[in-house]
């Protein structure tokens, strides 16, 4: 919740959503994520199946060698 910036308020300057939007409106917004320990710790399935994971930043697992 609010961990990373809204795409259509950065795009827009405003979001539909207003104040029940689920994503920051800036970056005073963006509150800390919880990280399990394990966090980038092991391969992401997705990538190494597919090439891609929808989740991109969002995911947990590991998308490259910099991660």
């Amino acid at each position: 919740y609010k961990t990373s910036l809204c795409d259509t308020y950065m795009a827009n300057g405003h979001c539909g959503r207003g104040e029940n939007c689920n994503f920051a409106h800036g970056k005073n917004d963006i509150r800390t994520r919880f990280r399990p320990p394990n966090y980038k710790t092991k391969l992401c399935k997705n990538m190494y199946k597919f090439g891609a994971c929808p989740y991109e930043e969002k995911c947990d697992f590991i998308h490259n060698s910099s991660e």
